[in-house]
């Protein structure tokens, strides 16, 4: 029998031992927070009145259930779970309240008074190496002694040992000699801007070991000031570092940034930005709506953008006027105003009593056009369309660049769709007519449809328009609902 060691078992072995290890971790394991069906099933929620209590009397354990302090009614009232969106009462200072996924929880109020809020999650046979958890937290401050201020707690504790692992305890005294210091302060308010993530590594021979993670916020004795923090993303797993979290399948990097998916952008990767339909082969010929702008013998159009159902921000000009920077016209030729003009020529379809759209753009952006379209068929591509020429044909220094917008159509106007048509070139020979646009999928029936200047004014910066088209996507059906 040979005496040289069988590394092969030994190798084996620790992997049995390693996947044994992984699998009792996700078994014992939480992720974010246990909040994403909407409650607090799992948790603890305490809560009473601390009217007669010093801040360094306070302790957790008080106002959880069976607790000296614990008062039903108060409990039931002064916690919530919440939703992405800003902080209600201090709005863009605390600007996301869900660190990731769709919920987190909120200990404490807001109101004034006495009362204190807390809640507690208990985590049996713990298997994992670490224990992630993140909070946001605010404090109004009050000219009161240290003693008598809003107070915060943040606990993590081994109870299989009876050891604190982890102990945040701050408060809103003015003179406050807390062991942890929120980093902001703003208008009588001591709050965090941004998420505070925890880490505790657990050592190896705590493993298995029953662990909780208990929230407090107090409110000042005197009635007058509040405090609650935020809490969310309690487990094994390590909570995203980008806030407000990458939507559609962006990446959150290093930098605490998203990288988005081809066909979105944002800083969340919430827009929508892919390229015309026919980019992709799923062109449909046929548009639902059309804007061509007419036709007639006059160069000058007597039309105004309400004829066509669009707004602009630009000044009208008429025969006579030359467009310069801030105007526009409709005109069947270009007009003999400027010598680096394309003077003379057509429009997209060479039409000889055909209108386009001409713009001088101003020194500061302004929108070409602003259209609402309603009775939109929800979850269908459509793609928003024109044909864009640079008037220059030579000496210009500044190349025409569009960007395109789909909006929500409601008072927040939601940015729902975004695309560059990037510089627009001059050529020395010809008005070069071409398509730009961008497809989208509608997650609303109405919406609102814009070009806006993406370039400033001033030497060049001058284009025309024709032929704005909105259309389905091919195999997609009847374009309104």
């Amino acid at each position: 029998m040979s005496n040289t060691p069988n590394y092969f078992l030994e190798n084996d072995w620790m992997i049995k031992k390693n996947s044994l290890f992984w699998t009792v971790c996700l078994l014992s394991s939480i992720e974010n927070g246990g909040f994403e069906n909407g409650s607090s099933v799992g948790w603890t929620v305490g809560g009473g009145n601390r009217s007669s209590v010093l801040s360094s009397q306070i302790q957790p354990e008080d106002y959880l259930p069976n607790g000296a302090r614990y008062e039903e009614l108060i409990a039931l009232s002064s916690s919530s779970i919440v939703t992405q969106g800003n902080d209600p009462l201090v709005k863009e200072l605390l600007p996301c309240i869900v660190y990731t996924g769709t919920y987190a929880w909120r200990v404490g109020d807001m109101a004034k008074g006495t009362r204190v809020a807390v809640i507690s999650r208990q985590v049996d046979n713990y298997y994992c190496s670490d224990i992630y958890f993140a909070w946001l937290a605010y404090l109004e401050v009050g000219d009161h002694p240290q003693n008598e201020s809003s107070v915060i707690i943040i606990e993590l504790k081994d109870i299989s040992n009876n050891e604190t692992l982890l102990s945040r305890r701050f408060d809103s005294a003015v003179n406050s000699t807390s062991d942890y210091k929120l980093i902001a302060y703003r208008d009588n308010t001591i709050y965090t801007p941004v998420w505070q993530v925890e880490r505790v590594s657990i050592n190896q021979s705590y493993q298995g070991h029953n662990f909780t993670l208990t929230v407090l916020a107090a409110n000042c004795r005197e009635q007058f000031h509040s405090s609650y923090v935020y809490i969310d993303s309690f487990g094994s797993v390590k909570p995203s570092t980008c806030n407000p979290p990458c939507q559609n399948n962006g990446t959150c990097t290093i930098y605490h940034n998203c990288t988005c998916a081809f066909g979105f952008t944002g800083q969340t990767c919430n827009i929508q930005s892919a390229n015309l339909c026919s980019a992709n082969n799923t062109f449909n010929s046929t548009p639902i709506i059309l804007v061509t702008f007419g036709s007639g013998r006059k160069q000058y159009s007597s039309a105004s953008p309400a004829s066509f159902n669009f707004s602009t921000t630009y000044m009208q000009v008429s025969s006579g006027s030359a467009p310069n920077n801030g105007y526009f016209a409709f005109v069947n030729s270009v007009p003999n105003d400027f010598s680096t003009w394309h003077i003379g020529a057509l429009d997209h379809t060479e039409d000889t009593k055909g209108y386009m759209f001409l713009v001088n753009a101003a020194i500061e952006a302004g929108q070409f056009y602003n259209s609402t379209t309603n009775h939109l068929c929800i979850n269908k591509r459509y793609e928003f369309s024109v044909y864009l020429a640079n008037l220059c044909k030579q000496g210009c220094a500044i190349m025409p660049n569009v960007r395109f917008e789909v909006r929500s159509a409601s008072s927040n106007h939601t940015l729902l769709a975004q695309l560059d048509s990037g510089a627009i070139p001059m050529n020395q020979n010809t008005l070069d007519w071409k398509k730009y646009g961008l497809s989208f999928i509608a997650p609303t029936n109405s919406v609102t449809l814009l070009m806006i200047s993406n370039a400033g004014g001033g030497d060049g910066n001058d284009l025309v328009i024709d032929d704005i088209a909105l259309r389905v996507c091919a195999a997609q059906g009847a374009g309104f609902c």
